[in-house]
């Protein structure tokens, strides 16, 4: 893991995603986390959360992640991969709600 993306949904992380694969960067957005490790999100999102094995386990192979569900785990994703780099992006709150 390089980079972490620790953006809300609709704040660029889809720009974020497109420019990091762009770079070469091996991207999980929103729908890979789903598809690659739904059973691991359900069992995370269902419960305390995830340690810190579980995402050096679905992440050992990606370079980088953005949005949903993960920008809420940020920093368990962090903990996992301490010389990764974190990206936060924002955007303002009235534009961001009519975007949601």
């Amino acid at each position: 893991m390089k980079v972490v993306v620790a953006g809300y949904t609709k704040t660029g992380t889809k720009s974020m995603s497109a420019a990091l694969s762009e770079l070469g960067f091996n991207v999980y957005d929103y729908l890979d986390h789903f598809w690659y490790h739904g059973d691991k999100w359900a069992k995370i999102l269902s419960s305390s959360g995830g340690s810190i094995e579980d995402f050096k386990e679905m992440y050992h192979s990606v370079d980088a992640v953005t949005d949903s569900p993960a920008y809420k785990f940020w920093e368990e994703i962090l903990q996992a991969f301490p010389d990764a780099k974190v990206i936060l992006t924002s955007r303002d709150e009235d534009s961001w709600y009519k975007s949601l």
